[in-house]
């Protein structure tokens, strides 16, 4: 009598998501982006374009890194029609916003920029000056 054979079957290690998901977690974790001064960052992405694939990738691979760390910061995502290009928009805490656009630039860069805009943006000292009060940069204000 001949059985019936099954199906190949695939053989999973056990474990292997649950590790794969294990290495993202923790290189999410370690990898610590903190900013300050920065209170939201609007992408705008192109779905299937080549010039937007930069911009793609920074949202794959960090922005769940710098959202881990930054919980307050609001992060949105907008996916564009095909004739726009990609752009960061960054919104400091005291209103004032700084925009890049990223077409064909990798995603390494993108957090370059992100980073140097953090910390390159001073918040102004509010000092009283002979009976007004002005604001001023704090580097101007030590000396």
């Amino acid at each position: 009598p001949s059985w019936p054979t099954a199906p190949p079957h695939r053989t999973v290690m056990f474990g292997s998501h649950l590790s794969r998901l294990s290495k993202t977690v923790n290189k999410i974790r370690d990898n610590r982006i903190i900013l300050k001064r920065v209170s939201e960052v609007s992408l705008k992405s192109i779905e299937y374009k080549r010039k937007g694939a930069g911009m793609r990738q920074f949202v794959q691979k960090y922005v769940p890194m710098i959202k881990y760390h930054n919980e307050s910061l609001i992060v949105i995502n907008e996916k564009c029609e095909r004739l726009s290009t990609p752009e960061m928009k960054i919104k400091f805490v005291d209103g004032t916003t700084k925009s890049f656009e990223c077409v064909n630039v990798e995603p390494e860069r993108i957090l370059e920029y992100l980073v140097d805009a953090d910390d390159g943006f001073k918040e102004k000292e509010k000092v009283e000056f002979f009976g007004k009060e002005i604001e001023i940069e704090p580097d101007k204000a030590s000396s």
